[in-house]
């Protein structure tokens, strides 16, 4: 844990925080965002933006319907504390002392200042400072972050990246839409989805399960066919037996 938390500080810089609204579309120039509604929804150029902040993920869903007017499901997915890395994480959140050096690069992190209020910061960075280990951190250089990047990178003993790590990615085929509505009905009935997440919506799995259920209904509708015209010549025989 000492060796995580010292590499942690070593990069602690350089971990992205960078924003595509801000770096891309330059939206800070152009909107503020709303403290107090906790989004941005504008419309430029005929396209519709909505940002809203991770912060107040519980309410997405009244904000997404109130824009939208259509009712979203929130599925909470994918979190650190759920991985396999879990253990670790909870450990490193527990032991963690953030340097005093380093509160004064979140105060003046350009993104943290335009999505906080100022109340907000003031509140985010006092939440920090009670975990602060009151002493400076001397971090790399650009320089030398560049080279253990590289080092890293090429140091991987396994550089698969995995694309199924959400539950749903969006397919919109027959089979994938089927098992999310099903899992949409769970959730608005409290249903525990424990499973669902667990096996996530993997097209190439989704489809084989609808073959497979096709298959199987086609199978049974034979069978009782079967049977059906089976019972059928049984009673014409005796029919004929007893005439």
């Amino acid at each position: 844990m000492k060796r995580i938390i010292k590499r942690f500080n070593l990069i602690f810089p350089y971990i992205a925080v960078g924003d595509i609204f801000i770096d891309k579309y330059n939206i800070d120039e152009k909107f503020s965002f709303d403290h107090e509604k906790k989004y941005i929804f504008f419309n430029l150029n005929g396209v519709k933006y909505i940002k809203l902040r991770l912060d107040n993920v519980n309410e997405w869903r009244k904000i997404l319907n109130k824009l939208l007017g259509i009712d979203i499901v929130i599925i909470k997915d994918y979190s650190s504390s759920n991985k396999p890395i879990k253990n670790i994480y909870n450990q490193f959140i527990q032991n963690y002392k953030i340097p005093n050096n380093f509160l004064s690069l979140i105060n003046s992190c350009k993104y943290l200042n335009y999505y906080y209020s100022s109340d907000e910061k003031l509140k985010y960075l006092n939440t920090w400072s009670l975990k602060s280990s009151n002493e400076n951190f001397n971090y790399m250089n650009e320089n030398e972050f560049l080279l253990y990047n590289e080092i890293s990178l090429e140091n991987q003993s396994n550089s698969f990246i995995d694309t199924t790590h959400y539950i749903y990615n969006g397919c919109v085929c027959k089979a994938c839409l089927f098992k999310r509505q099903t899992i949409i009905k769970k959730l608005l009935n409290n249903q525990d989805i424990t499973k669902e997440i667990e096996e996530k919506i993997i097209h190439e799995n989704e489809n084989n399960k609808l073959v497979t259920n096709k298959n199987n209904e086609i199978k049974n509708k034979i069978r009782t066919l079967i049977l059906k015209k089976n019972s059928t010549n049984k009673t014409n025989k005796k029919s004929q037996i007893i005439i």
